[in-house]
């Protein structure tokens, strides 16, 4: 006891306690932001891997709807003209609306639907399927906002 007393009553020696708690506090401190760094490097890695399976299943999707006999279908009969046996075309003036719209797809000779649109009109995730989400749409939607009439009377 009169010995540990006597070292702790050295400045030299507390000094040199002094030294070595600061280096273990530093190392302490050094092996923390390491690993904090290590979490979130691995957290970013996760989101990616996230997102990259998320593409993977869109790109599945794609294939898939590129592999069935509806797009070929529908490649077939809007690019090309074409119709199944005992089928007959019929041609459908359009009203002036539709035709001010076509009339960029009217220069290449067939109305064509491109792989995007297809996909789009499958999986219309983003429309809601009721009524009532139809008028909640209409009302409270940012989009629907701008393409309401205005009235005009204050």
């Amino acid at each position: 006891m009169a010995l540990l007393k006597k070292i702790f009553s050295s400045w030299i020696a507390v000094g040199i306690l002094t030294v070595v708690l600061i280096l273990f506090t530093y190392r302490a401190l050094l092996l923390a932001q390491k690993s904090y760094r290590t979490d979130s490097d691995i957290h970013k890695l996760e989101m990616d891997l996230g997102d990259a399976n998320e593409k993977r299943q869109q790109l599945e999707s794609m294939r898939d709807l590129l592999a069935s006999d509806f797009f070929a279908e529908n490649e077939a009969r809007t690019k090309f003209g074409l119709q199944k046996a005992g089928e007959m075309a019929a041609v459908v003036p359009l009203s002036n609306n539709e035709s001010k719209d076509q009339s960029d797809t009217a220069d290449t000779g067939m109305f064509e639907n491109t792989i995007t649109d297809i996909y789009q009109e499958n999986t219309l995730a983003d429309e809601p399927r009721n009524t009532l989400g139809r008028w909640w749409a209409y009302f409270f939607s940012a989009s629907s906002r701008q393409s309401r009439p205005r009235d005009l009377n204050p």
